[in-house]
């Protein structure tokens, strides 16, 4: 990207179609991250993790302890620089300060947080299938698609690649999340339909090796929510668990309770607006799927499920399980989506465990 990118920007200060001072902005454009800080956390994502752990002390100010006590938290992170900063970070907004945290060891195939990384049956007959990019790669040929691909040739001044469109559109996104002041100028080059068409082509991509696309690619989940009703069963185990983790694995735990799932699966012929599997939403940076289970006065308990996919909004969704479940397939059979019209009283019911999935 950072040898594709330099390149165009000189394509477009020499013969860009765009007003002087969208032209400025590209002349002063640097790169900002190198190829081998790709995958690190950037320090505005430090910052955003600090600010979440504010947020999740002032949503559970009244149950959270102050103070970190290995009794009370579970922490853990993938062996990865970026999983492992975000949940330092996110610790020192949660206490206010550092605390001497015990984590764990990291695993590179964490059976857990990368569940997917040991499954070689997925690995094989989905993520390296050619088959299960047919949906995308056939609305790469689609009219909807030359039409962005000839805007933006357009506007630089000379003919892009689709695959010099996707490095604009990655840098456009990325760039945009590191800055709340300052618009990416690689942005400047998308009206709204060409953004929208990037969306749902990439879209496409997530549902079919990430989403719903194959059952077997969410049915893998079923080891990470085993560990989750283990944690909120087991009083030998710390009340409130935090994992720091990946984009696969939140996708595909999103697709395992069914949410966001829409009438008919995502192709390439039927490219739809409004859909509800729709990634800039509900996965976006610092997105956190997290898990409060409450005690009620009969033999059920609520598990609230609220997906965290802006900075300060929380939508929920109740999920019901019975306590009499003990094993990991019974785990995964009983859980469901409650009815739209069951909301519990929560002043009448009590907060006993907490679980977050961070990415």
């Amino acid at each position: 990207m950072r040898v594709t990118l330099p390149e165009l920007q000189r394509d477009i200060v020499e013969h860009g179609q765009l007003c002087r001072d969208q032209l400025e902005l590209f002349e002063r454009w640097q790169p900002r991250v190198k190829v081998e800080e790709a995958k690190l956390l950037v320090r505005e994502g430090g910052d955003e993790l600090y600010r979440m752990g504010e947020r999740f002390r002032k949503r559970f100010a009244n149950h959270l302890p102050e103070r970190y006590d290995a009794n009370s938290f579970r922490f853990k992170f993938t062996k990865t620089e970026r999983a492992e900063y975000s949940a330092r970070n996110f610790t020192r907004g949660l206490f206010g300060r550092d605390e001497p945290i015990e984590y764990p060891e990291a695993l590179r195939r964490d059976p857990v947080l990368r569940f997917y990384k040991g499954c070689e049956k997925w690995k094989r007959q989905v993520k390296e299938n050619p088959y299960s990019y047919r949906e995308m790669d056939r609305f790469g040929s689609s009219k909807e698609m030359r039409s962005v691909i000839e805007k933006l040739s357009k506007r630089i001044g000379t003919f892009v690649s689709p695959e010099e469109v996707h490095a604009i559109y990655q840098t456009c996104a990325f760039e945009t999340a590191w800055s709340e002041r300052d618009i990416s100028p690689w942005c400047l080059l998308f009206d709204k339909e060409s953004i929208s068409t990037m969306e749902y082509n990439e879209d496409l991509k997530y549902y079919w090796i990430d989403g719903y696309g194959y059952e077997l690619t969410y049915r893998q989940a079923c080891s990470a929510f085993a560990d989750l009703f283990e944690s909120m069963e087991d009083a030998d185990r710390p009340p409130y668990t935090f994992y720091f983790t990946h984009s696969g694995t939140l996708l595909k735990s999103i697709a395992f309770l069914n949410l966001y799932k829409d009438n008919e699966p995502l192709v390439a012929q039927h490219y739809r607006h409004k859909r509800k599997w729709r990634v800039s939403h509900i996965d976006a940076f610092a997105s956190n799927l997290y898990f409060v289970l409450y005690k009620m006065n009969f033999s059920n308990v609520v598990l609230e499920t609220p997906l965290i996919v802006e900075k300060s909004k929380f939508t929920s969704t109740a999920i019901l399980f019975s306590q009499r479940q003990n094993s990991q397939e019974e785990y995964c059979n009983v859980v469901h989506n409650a009815d739209d019209h069951f909301r519990p009283n929560y002043d009448r019911i009590r907060l006993k465990r907490l679980s977050v999935l961070d990415l």
